[in-house]
C-alpha cells in the first residue's frame, strides 16, 4: 500500500507538475500571509511617516493653517434649523466660495437614543406641570416639542427613522490671509442666514485636518443628532434629473427635490420598459399613460 501510494504521487506529480501536497500548500499560505503582514506593516508605517512629514511642515495660527503658501480655517456644525432642506446645502455649495465640505455619519445605538428622548420628554411633562402648580398656563413651544417627541419615539420603535450621529466640516481656503477672512465673513453670513450655526476649531486647525481628508477620521468630533429625514437632505446630488427634450411626462421625482421626469425610451439604449410598484401604486395608470402619448407619435409599443 505504501509503494503504490508513492508511485501514485510520483506519478501525479509528473502528470501534474502544478500539484503540491497538503504539507506544501500550507508552506505557500504561510509565506503569503507572512508577506501581506509584512507589507500591511511596511506600508501603515511608511504612511505614518508620510503623514508626519506633512503635519511638521504645516504652520498653524489660532484660527487658521498654512499650507504651502494657502491658508485654509477649518469650521464645524454647531446647529441647524427645526426646518432643513436641501437648499440649505446647496446655497453653500453653489456660493462660489473656495471650500470642501466633509460628513461623518455614525449611526446612533436606537436603544441608548429613545433613552435620552424620553429623558427629554419627562423634563418637558415635569416643566409643564411645575407651570401648572404656580397656576400659569402650559407654553405652548413645549407642548409643541412634547408632541413631536412622541411622534419622533414612535416613529423610531417602528423602524420608520433612525437616528444619526453627524459631523458636518467645512474649509475655506484663501491665497492670504486677508482674502481668507474675507471669504470666512461671507460664508459666515450665508450660513447665519439659514440659521445654521457654523463656528471654527480655534487653537485646533492642524489637529482637525484630518478631519477634512478623505481618511475616514473624525478628529474634530463635533456632532449633532439628525433622523433618517435631516440625513437624507445632506446628499442634494443623490440622482440626475431625467428630462429628455422629446420625451413623455411621467410625474414629479420624490428623490430628486420634486423635479419633472420626463423620460423619452425609445433614445435610451435599450427602450424596455419594466414598471414595478405595490397593487395600487399606478402601475397601470403609467402603462396607458405612456401607450396613449406614444400613439401621438406614431410609434410601435407593446403591452405585456
Amino acid at each position: 500500500m505504501t509503494t503504490d501510494t508513492k508511485v501514485n504521487k510520483s506519478v501525479i506529480s509528473k502528470l501534474f507538475p502544478w500539484f503540491k501536497s497538503k504539507q506544501e500548500r500550507a508552506r505557500i499560505k504561510a509565506e503569503i500571509k507572512a508577506s501581506k503582514e509584512y507589507l500591511f506593516h511596511y506600508n501603515k508605517q511608511m504612511a505614518r511617516e508620510l503623514e508626519s512629514k506633512i503635519m511638521n511642515s504645516i504652520e498653524e495660527h489660532n484660527r487658521e493653517i498654512v499650507i504651502n503658501d494657502t491658508f485654509s480655517r477649518i469650521y464645524y456644525l454647531s446647529d441647524i434649523p427645526d426646518v432643513f432642506g436641501y437648499q440649505y446645502i446647496l446655497q453653500i455649495l453653489n456660493s462660489g466660495l473656495p471650500l470642501n465640505i466633509s460628513y461623518h455619519i455614525t449611526a446612533t445605538n436606537k436603544g441608548g437614543y429613545l433613552r435620552m428622548l424620553r429623558t427629554r420628554r419627562a423634563i418637558l411633562i415635569g416643566s409643564q406641570n411645575e407651570r401648572q402648580k404656580r397656576g400659569s398656563d402650559n407654553d405652548p413651544e413645549i407642548e409643541k416639542e412634547i408632541l413631536d417627541l412622541d411622534h419622533l419615539i414612535e416613529d423610531i420603535i417602528s423602524d420608520g427613522k433612525r437616528a444619526f450621529l453627524v459631523g458636518i466640516y467645512a474649509t475655506i481656503t484663501g491665497n492670504s490671509k486677508e482674502e481668507l477672512v474675507d471669504y470666512c465673513h461671507e460664508f459666515e453670513d450665508i450660513t447665519s442666514q439659514r440659521d445654521m450655526v457654523f463656528y471654527p476649531k480655534t487653537f485646533q486647525q492642524k489637529a482637525s485636518l484630518p478631519s477634512v481628508l478623505p481618511l475616514a477620521t473624525d478628529t474634530i468630533g463635533e456632532k449633532i443628532n439628525l433622523q433618517t429625514d435631516a440625513v437624507v437632505e445632506l446628499f442634494p446630488f443623490l440622482s440626475r434629473n431625467i428630462q429628455d427634450d422629446s420625451g413623455f411626462y411621467l410625474g414629479i421625482s420624490r428623490t430628486n427635490y420634486n423635479s419633472l421626469i420626463i423620460f423619452d425610451p425609445f433614445k435610451a439604449r435599450n427602450a424596455n420598459i419594466m414598471i414595478l410598484g405595490t397593487s395600487g401604486s399606478g402601475k397601470s395608470v403609467t402603462s396607458k399613460s405612456l401607450l396613449f402619448k406614444a400613439s401621438y407619435e406614431a410609434s410601435s409599443m407593446h403591452y405585456h
